[in-house]
This record gives structure tokens, C-alpha cells and sequence, in this order.
């Protein structure tokens, strides 16, 4: 699967984590903090301990790659666009934390119709 993703300044993405799902995300402009490598927790309700060491800044042209069970998240530092190139298992997603409430799985506004 390949999205393309856009968020403004200090937006940040759920703290999630994939069973099966691989994501690489390539930054095309603007800056992000990413947490990435930490492993997930056991199970849900588990708590989450993030070390400060877990974050990196990505400026155009550099990426990372999120395997299964890794928690990671991305900051906004600036306008940021990147392009995701994942494995197809779109309702794959464990939300540990989110700034708006949603629950896990898929977002059917970026992936309408796409396979499970």
C-alpha cells in the first residue's frame, strides 16, 4: 500500500503499534520528531513507558521504518508530507494513545474499500 501523509505544525499522529503490518515512511518536506523501535506492550490497558532516546528528528530525504510490534508516532515539528509504503493489512492498526479518540483498526476516510 502507498498513501501519501500531510500534517501541520504541532499535529501528531496516534502512538500505535502493528501486529503484522510493516510501514517505511520517506519525508518529502517539512520536519518531524518520530518515536520509533520502542517495543509495543503486551497486551491493551499494559502501560507505556517511551524513553526520550526512542525520538528522532527527520528533515526531506531521510526515513524509518516501523516493523510489527514496534510502537512509533510522529510530531509535526513543521508542515510535514511524507509518503508510507506499507504491507496490506489495512485494518492492522493498535492505538495506544490518540489525541482524538479513535479506536483501533482502519481509518476508512485514507483507505475506503481497500482490503482487510
Amino acid at each position: 500500500m502507498v498513501k501519501r501523509i500531510r500534517m501541520e505544525a504541532g499535529y501528531r499522529s496516534s502512538l500505535q503499534s502493528h501486529r503484522r503490518k510493516t510501514e517505511t515512511n520517506f519525508v518529502v518536506d517539512g520536519v518531524a520528531e518520530v518515536l520509533n523501535g520502542v517495543p509495543a506492550p503486551d497486551g491493551p490497558g499494559a502501560p507505556v513507558t517511551v524513553p526520550s532516546a526512542a525520538w528522532t528528528r527527520h528533515t526531506a530525504g531521510t526515513f524509518w521504518t516501523s516493523p510489527p510490534d514496534t510502537l512509533h508516532r510522529v510530531v509535526a515539528e513543521q508542515a510535514y508530507t511524507s509518503v508510507e509504503v506499507s504491507t496490506t493489512e489495512l485494518d492492522d492498526v493498535v492505538r495506544w494513545a490518540d489525541d482524538t479518540g479513535r479506536a483501533d483498526g482502519r481509518i476508512t476516510a485514507e483507505h475506503p474499500g481497500g482490503r482487510a
